[in-house]
């Protein structure tokens, strides 16, 4: 949260924690960091559990003009998020960072799930830039 906030400072108009009724701390942890930054918000989920559906309630709960989401894992690198933001800031419709890319290395990644994701998204027949892709909507 304090890479985020130093490096984002006013760019960032809130954070949403969205705990898919973890059964660890995450709602302790959550509540503590909720009292140390003033724009972090907290949406404690309960079943059914699900990526999508945990998605969807942040979604609905953003109120800010452009959304961002991210792992807690911090899977991306918050440096690398200023290329989505600049890209929208160019105009584009939206932006997309993947770890898959043909430059990425992944470390301590389950090989099952490597293939299922790149095997996605080679089927799609997508180009990917280097840690982004950008596409525009016509």
């Amino acid at each position: 949260m304090t890479a985020l906030t130093n490096y984002f400072r006013d760019y960032i108009h809130e954070i949403i924690l969205v705990n898919d009724n973890s059964r660890d701390r995450t709602a302790d942890v959550a509540g503590e960091i909720a009292r140390q930054y003033r724009r972090v918000r907290i949406i404690n989920r309960k079943p059914p559990n699900g990526v999508g559906r945990a998605l969807r309630d942040g979604y609905r709960a953003a109120t800010g003009e452009y959304i961002l989401t991210m792992d807690s894992d911090f899977g991306q690198i918050v440096p690398e998020m200023r290329d989505l933001f600049d890209a929208m800031a160019e105009g584009y419709d939206g932006a997309i960072g993947s770890r898959f890319t043909q430059e990425s290395i992944m470390v301590n990644y389950p090989f099952a799930k490597i293939v299922s994701n790149r095997s996605f998204i080679s089927s799609r027949g997508d180009r990917w830039a280097s840690h982004s892709t950008i596409s525009r909507t016509i």
